[in-house]
């Protein structure tokens, strides 16, 4: 289940359209269960904490007590693969059950 809410809170696709947990897959990870949340357009932690939290579906992934593995990226970019032409912060957390 990927999250999904507030306008700076998207779903995800890799810039191939193929779905954004197909990583695991593509590079071999076995894993039981997965879960992704996305923020864009946050100036801070705080910010992307609260918006995941204020949002179900994100704070179902964070709460998700069969999830044991979390990892987080962030990246400042000048055209967004999320709105395109658009500079960006873009959180990604990802979590696994593996």
């Amino acid at each position: 289940m990927r999250g999904y809410g507030s306008p700076e809170l998207l779903g995800a696709q890799r810039s191939v359209g193929a779905d954004a947990l197909a990583f695991f897959t593509d590079v071999g990870v076995p894993y039981i269960h997965l879960g992704e949340n996305l923020a864009e357009r946050v100036d801070s932690a705080d910010a992307t904490n609260t918006a995941w939290m204020n949002s179900p579906e994100h704070k179902a992934n964070i709460l998700d007590s069969k999830f044991t593995d979390v990892g987080f990226a962030v990246c400042k970019t000048d055209n967004s693969p999320i709105t395109p032409g658009t500079k960006a912060l873009i959180v990604v957390q990802h979590f696994a059950e593996l």
